[in-house]
């Protein structure tokens, strides 16, 4: 897999969201001390994953103007940020991608890179509701297996953004994506709303997150870019300030206007 361009993390987010992408070529020498013990006795490849976002970190908070830190997971795996700062990694095998936001321009943060392959149809069973699978029939049999991909791409970049907040554990079905146009070109524009059981209130898997997820959005907007072969998903929840296409976009069936920070 080919890495993403430049280009196309800068499709994924408005312009408070820095995005960049890092080979996974670092190895422990690049961790500070404190991350180092994390993945100390993992093999070689997960190293060099977890070294090479922390790189990648690094340099956006530099270019935030905020002084680089150690990186370490929480117990549930999610990335400790600085104060003031949202974030959200994805790795391949051969590269990590990491958006930061300040966190006044944004609750939850999530990315998602996936291979640009399709996904057999009979699985959208698993990872699309009814709805979503009815929309699928819209498109021609030979492009409804990538289109379960972004389906897939979404969702994991929604789960990404909200559980840091939330801690709570979302399934494929507890979430309703909505593409803006099924005939549209990257990036896909999409809304995703939480759905169901999971839409009741918006407490926390521990009372400790409570408050967190007091100001967690039970929808949020992002964007599915086709990179060469890999797709790309971003969410901000809240958005970030609207760019300049946004504002139509506000006004696509299903979607609404995106809370202010």
């Amino acid at each position: 897999m080919s890495g993403p361009t430049r280009t196309e993390l800068r499709l994924l987010f408005g312009p408070q969201v820095l995005v960049d992408v890092e080979p996974c070529i670092h190895g422990l020498d690049a961790l500070w001390p404190a991350e180092a013990g994390f993945v100390a006795h993992a093999v070689r490849k997960r190293q060099r994953e977890f070294a090479s976002a922390r790189v990648c970190a690094r340099r956006l908070l530099s270019q935030m103007a905020i002084q680089p830190t150690a990186i370490v997971p929480d117990a549930d795996r999610c990335p400790q940020w600085p104060g003031g700062v949202v974030g959200s990694i994805t790795h391949t095998r051969h590269f990590s991608v990491v958006a930061l936001a300040p966190a006044n321009a944004c609750t939850g943060l999530g990315v998602d890179i996936e291979p640009r392959t399709s996904i057999e149809v009979e699985l959208s069973r698993i990872i699309c509701l009814e709805p979503e699978r009815d929309w699928l029939e819209q498109h021609p049999p030979d492009q409804r297996g990538l289109w379960v991909r972004r389906f897939f791409c979404a969702k994991e970049a929604f789960y990404k953004a909200q559980f840091p907040l939330t801690r709570r554990k979302l399934g494929f079905k507890d979430v309703h994506v909505r593409f803006a146009d099924p005939d549209s070109s990257s990036p896909h524009r999409f809304t995703i709303a939480v759905i169901g059981d999971a839409a009741d209130g918006s407490a926390p898997a521990r009372p400790a997150d409570r408050a967190g997820a007091s100001r967690f959005p039970l929808e949020a907007r992002g964007r599915v870019v086709d990179g060469h072969d890999h797709l790309l998903a971003g969410v901000a929840c809240p958005s970030v300030q609207p760019d300049a296409d946004s504002e139509a976009w506000a006004a696509q069936p299903g979607a609404r206007e995106p809370s202010r920070p």
